[in-house]
């Protein structure tokens, strides 16, 4: 675990995910993209029921993220810490008595969901709060992060509360007061449908780009890509007060040559993304106008924690949010071609 840059990284995360799928264009291969990349059989699929099946637990998690403003957080400065307990702690990781990167103050997490490393959460049961407790570990030998692989560390915990977590009761007229459905079994019926949908748009989607074969990556594709991500990793640089080049040596051991060649073979799977994306919809004539764009932005900018549309549009690029609208409509497409089977 590497505390405050671990939290760094979750934003990264969020970011290269978000840049998968806001896949940079601006190339020749908007208009010829079957010169780049050979497709197979993309459309009339059979596809299992199992295999986009949903948990219980994971139809139960999407319906409270829907009404996550009605959840009550209670901060309990008692008492002993269980496993599943959702903690607010001060914790500092010392490799050798020296400090990874300094105090974490407030971190939240749950005790059992893997945010440190091996044992240290287990370890955490039966602690009390307003208690301090150190606790050793061994970094993974896998571990790539910051030349900690394979090293023991000590992790110090000062533990603040106890989150006591009070959720609404999902009654019907709840439900209809405060979200778009009519009642407790319509919701959690969307809300299968949704995931069941998302299920299959990856099985199908997967298939697809298993079969595809590219012919040659666009370099301008490629560099805007990797230009682009460069762009975020100095963004966290700065934030953390480091220049890049110490950023990047500190946390990945890279110098910036290796770094770029780095994001290059890692984007090449995201380049592909796109190609196939244009590529069926210059084959099935499937187009975006300006009001589809429009009408997608003014009903997303809030979602994703901007105060205007101007403000998302800055941050993504319209052409790359149009990317992203065009494989929605080209999922779209494949999914109204597919058969279930039992």
């Amino acid at each position: 675990m590497k505390g405050e840059f671990k939290m760094k990284k979750r934003i990264i995360a969020f970011v290269l995910m978000l840049c998968m799928i806001f896949v940079l264009a601006g190339c020749s291969a908007d208009e010829n993209p079957e010169k780049y990349v050979e497709l197979q059989r993309y459309d009339y699929f059979q596809v299992d029921k199992t295999m986009v099946e949903v948990a219980e637990s994971d139809v139960e998690t999407y319906v409270w993220s829907q009404v996550h403003d009605f959840i009550e957080f209670n901060y309990i400065e008692e008492g002993t810490l269980k496993y599943g307990d959702a903690v607010t702690a001060d914790f500092d990781v010392l490799v050798g008595g020296e400090s990874v990167e300094g105090l974490i103050e407030d971190y939240t997490f749950v005790i059992g969901s893997e945010t440190f490393i091996g044992n240290v959460e287990e370890m955490l049961v039966g602690v009390d709060v307003g208690e301090t407790v150190t606790i050793t570990e061994r970094y993974p030998d896998e571990y790539i992060y910051g030349g900690l692989a394979g090293k023991r560390a000590e992790f110090v915990f000062t533990i603040k509360n106890i989150i006591d977590i009070k959720y609404p009761e999902l009654t019907d007229e709840f439900v209809f007061e405060n979200t778009g459905y009519a009642n407790k079994e319509e919701l959690f019926a969307e809300s299968r449908a949704f995931l069941e949908r998302e299920n299959l748009s990856d099985v199908v989607w997967q298939r697809i780009l298993g079969t595809a074969t590219v012919k040659s990556y666009p370099q301008a594709m490629v560099n805007r890509y990797v230009d682009h991500q460069i762009a975020v990793y100095q963004d966290i640089a700065k934030e953390n007060g480091m220049s890049f080049k110490d950023f990047l040596e500190e946390y990945y051991g890279y110098t910036k040559a290796e770094f770029r060649a780095a994001l290059e073979e890692r984007c090449l799977e995201s380049v592909k993304e796109e190609l196939v994306v244009r590529a069926i919809a210059k084959e099935q004539g499937i187009t975006l106008s300006e009001e589809e764009y429009l009408a997608d932005v003014n009903a997303s900018y809030a979602e994703y924690g901007f105060e205007t549309p101007e403000d998302f549009i800055a941050e993504y690029g319209e052409n790359n949010i149009k990317v992203n609208l065009m494989l929605r409509k080209v999922l779209d497409y494949i999914i109204s071609t597919c058969e279930y089977i039992d």
